[in-house]
């Protein structure tokens, strides 16, 4: 082989330089990535490695230079190939990241037409919002202003109110004083009117407590008062009449004709009423108010109105003489309350008609085997103590719904038994009055009360 020209670089140094500069451009692409434009860069490679394979040699004869130079141009031939190899991967990776680039610049521009899109209904938000405040403030404004004008409005109303109430009150303070007073002039002649009115007052409770005393002086130890049924009543079969009243004189014809007559202290005909009965026994319910004691016995046979007499229709329809009594001492001048018990003779028995009933619903039975110290004998009956009238009047309503009644044949529902009514005031004047409704008088094979156990003790 013949050494190359003086001036000439020898056969295969131009190649291998040109492959040592791809191979320091590759290693820097390596460790700094590919260029800008990395399809230039790697076309102007690939021209230099052809030009440097196309370059040939001269022919020289062979020797172990010759040898080693092919050898080793096969190798750079090798390592040529695998370089377009490398660059044909290198051009085709650049280009998958060239498409990537290109796909991630459309995402870009599609994300960046979506967030204006965005913009732009935030920015219509903005302005409908901004609109809708503005609206709202000048509408709180208007509002603002109608309520300060209320505002002045009423305080000048509030003004006026004030100045009237002022003028009414300065009135007023003139009245009351001009009303004081006529008011001291009307006291003082009320206060003396007042005395003048409770010294009559005075003077007439002393003369009704001289007159109570002096009709409980002139009282009789024992009164018969008669009252007879409306005289219709007294009539036979042929009209004629079998009952007179005549004063304080009664004529009472029998079955025979003849007249027998009785002469009494008081006499009430049939027209007579319950008020009537009480005003002729009010002296001695009078007498029983002023501390003393009275009893009144209601007498006669079955049918003849002694439990009518005494109680009446009720306290609603017709009171009698128990109701007009309990409401003169708690209710009349100097009375107050009262203490109440009420006891039934029956079939042998004391029954107390204000206590609760007992097992088989019959009122509870008395015994007699206490005495005081004076020999009069003691009941442990129910005593109950009554503040008002109205209170009263339950009491005594109640004691003779439990009496004892039965039917004969002259009266369907007749009293069959005495009942004693005890009222006692409690006051310092004490008093005492006792009412007694017996059973009917009537001869008992008459009546038919002595069937089944019916007579009394």
């Amino acid at each position: 082989m013949a050494p190359a020209e003086e001036g000439e670089a020898p056969c295969g140094t131009g190649t291998a330089a040109v492959l040592a500069q791809v191979c320091r451009t590759l290693k820097q692409w390596a460790l700094e990535g590919p260029p800008r434009n990395p399809r230039k860069a790697a076309g102007d490679l690939a021209s230099e490695l052809e030009a440097a394979a196309a370059t040939e040699c001269l022919p020289s004869p062979p020797s172990a230079d010759s040898e080693a130079s092919e050898l080793k141009a096969e190798e750079l031939s090798n390592e040529v190939a695998q370089l377009k190899d490398l660059v044909a991967s290198l051009r085709a990776e650049s280009q998958e990241r060239v498409d990537q680039k290109s796909q991630q610049e459309e995402a870009s521009a599609m994300k960046a037409e979506k967030l204006s899109s965005e913009v732009a209904q935030l920015q219509d938000l903005v302005a409908t919002l901004r609109s809708e405040s503005e609206e709202q403030l000048a509408q709180k404004s208007r509002a603002e202003a109608s309520l300060q004008e209320e505002l002045r409005a009423a305080s000048a109303q509030h003004q006026a109110s004030l100045e009237e109430l002022r003028f009414l009150s300065a009135e007023r303070e003139a009245m009351l004083k001009a009303d004081r007073n006529v008011n001291v002039e009307a006291g003082v002649q009320h206060h003396v009117e007042v005395q003048d009115a409770d010294s009559e007052l005075a003077g007439l409770r002393r003369r009704v407590e001289a007159l109570s005393a002096h009709l409980s002086s002139v009282l009789t130890p024992v009164s018969a008062v008669c009252r007879a049924r409306p005289l219709n009543s007294y009539k036979d079969a042929a009209g004629v009449r079998a009952l007179g009243i005549d004063g304080q004189e009664i004529s009472v014809e029998d079955a025979s004709g003849r007249s027998r007559k009785f002469k009494i202290d008081k006499a009430l005909d049939g027209s007579s009423s319950q008020e009537d009965l009480f005003l002729t026994a009010a002296p001695w319910v009078e007498h029983a108010a002023l501390g003393g004691s009275s009893c009144v016995f209601a007498y006669g046979a079955t049918g003849s109105g002694k439990t009518h007499s005494i109680l009446g229709g009720g306290p609603e329809g017709c009171p009698g003489l128990a109701h007009h009594a309990l409401r003169r001492l708690i209710d009349g001048q100097g009375g107050g309350e009262v203490r109440l018990s009420m006891l039934e003779v029956y079939c042998e028995q004391i029954r107390d008609l204000l206590a609760s009933p007992t097992e088989g619903t019959s009122q509870p039975t008395l015994g007699c085997s206490r005495r005081d110290g004076q020999g009069r004998m003691m009941l442990d009956c129910v005593q109950v103590l009554a503040r008002e009238s109205s209170e009263a009047e339950r009491l005594l309503m109640r004691g003779f719904a439990n009496r004892a009644t039965e039917g004969t044949l002259c009266n369907e529902r007749s009293s069959r038994s005495h009942v004693v009514l005890t009222v006692e005031a409690t006051g310092p004047k004490g008093g005492r009055l006792v009412l007694v409704d017996l059973a009917g008088s009537e001869n008992v094979q008459r009546s038919g009360a002595d069937e089944d156990a019916k007579l009394l003790a």
